[in-house]
């Protein structure tokens, strides 16, 4: 008798929460306000306006680019040699 009362009322109470829960959930998809928060504050930071990045042109990638092969390659052989030695 213990056991049918106390899954009557386990029943109950999961019937009685599952509309609370379904409530909570339609709360949560219903409110953009975490979104529009987030991009104010994304508006902000980015100093009022929403800009995309600008690439650095073409001449000075190329360049940076082969400057900074030629220190990472001396890095390498550097660890090398200390690898080599060991």
């Amino acid at each position: 008798v213990l056991q049918i009362e106390a899954r009557a009322g386990a029943s109950a109470e999961l019937a009685a929460g599952g509309s609370n829960i379904e409530e909570q959930f339609r709360l949560l998809e219903s409110g953009g306000d975490v979104d529009d928060e987030l991009a104010q504050m994304k508006a902000q930071l980015s100093g009022g306006s929403v800009s995309q990045g600008k690439l650095p042109a073409a001449g000075k990638t190329a360049a940076s680019s082969s400057e900074s092969s030629s220190v990472i390659d001396a890095e390498l052989e550097e660890l090398r040699s200390e690898l080599n030695k060991m």
